[in-house]
């Protein structure tokens, strides 16, 4: 199972034993209106789970999977952290880039799973596609 489809079957699963409705109210015996007043219980479906191989974006709907040999010629500002990885936007790139491509403290490029290449990395002109990225030769 996917780690998109285990995170859609969890969604479903709280969403069904909690109800829909984020709130709760009491009805006294004595009074013929609720309470109001209740606590709003907050949303138990983390903003992003992290599985073996890279991460998936709940809010996005989108999995990131390490893009391998191709790392950030700089690494940008923080966005989240989580299971030890610490997930950051490429630096000198516009903010809509991080919804297709993000990169890790050590400048390792994620991509999202579902969106293409639009010069395939090794190809002529991905420097000019991606002027942000850089391919290294990694050592085995």
């Amino acid at each position: 199972m996917t780690m998109k489809k285990l995170v859609l079957l969890l969604c479903l699963c709280t969403m069904l034993l909690a109800g829909c409705n984020g709130k709760y109210y009491y009805v006294s015996d004595g009074s013929s209106q609720a309470d109001t007043s209740s606590v709003e219980i907050s949303d138990p479906v983390p903003l992003y789970v992290f599985g073996e191989k890279g991460f998936y974006d709940t809010v996005n709907d989108a999995e990131f999977y390490p893009a391998e040999g191709i790392y950030a010629k700089e690494v940008g500002d923080l966005l989240f952290e989580g299971d030890g990885i610490a997930i950051h936007r490429i630096g000198g790139t516009h903010e809509d880039y991080g919804t297709y491509l993000l990169c890790d403290g050590e400048g390792r490029v994620y991509k999202n799973a579902d969106l293409p290449w639009t010069v395939e990395p090794g190809a002529e002109g991905f420097g000019e596609a991606y002027p942000a990225l850089e391919i290294r030769l990694e050592n085995h």
